[in-house]
């Protein structure tokens, strides 16, 4: 039991880890985080350990899923539906208008933006569930809604797709 506490003493302190298999031990550097998300396998024991055997121990820090209920729609790059430069979204990338429904980008609601309170940033990908055939998949934050839009997500189409809508989606968010 002695050697087995000094083993896991040398894994917290020195940032590597063993795993061992049927027929081999294989050997990985990892971070504080990662040594933790591992230890989640077996947190029973190895946090009761921790938080036992070793002085002022904390947690390390982990990433929190974010779950959101919002509105889903769509709109296409037209001045009608845009500013004047339909063709640039908030973020500064330059789409094709016809091409544009592949590449997988949204628009959100100013309040869900990080610059006006929220937690969301351009670029970040996030997962929608609940969204008809827009399920299931990972999608980019590339461009602001108006204000008046609230808990609200806008799907990017190309020109001539056809209008949706739908209710209750959740979008997903590591933060």
């Amino acid at each position: 039991m002695k050697k087995f506490i000094l083993f896991l003493l040398v894994l917290i302190v020195t940032g590597f880890t063993c795993i061992k298999t049927e027929y081999s031990i294989t050997t990985y550097t990892l971070s504080a985080n990662e040594v933790y998300q591992i230890s989640l396998l077996n947190d029973t024991y190895i946090e009761y350990f921790n938080e036992r055997y070793i002085p002022n121990y904390k947690k390390p820090y982990i990433q929190k899923k974010l779950h959101l209920r919002v509105t889903a729609t769509m709109y296409h790059p037209t001045i009608f539906q845009c500013d004047d430069t339909p063709t640039i979204t908030a973020s500064g990338l330059n789409i094709d208008p016809l091409k544009v429904s592949k590449f997988n980008y949204i628009a959100i609601s100013r309040n869900l933006h990080v610059r006006y309170g929220g937690m969301l940033n351009f670029y970040d990908t996030v997962y929608i569930s609940n969204a008809g055939h827009k399920s299931n998949d990972k999608y980019i934050i590339v461009d602001l809604m108006n204000k008046r839009w609230k808990n609200k997500i806008d799907f990017l189409e190309s020109l001539n797709t056809p209008i949706y809508k739908y209710e209750n989606v959740v979008l997903a968010y590591n933060k």
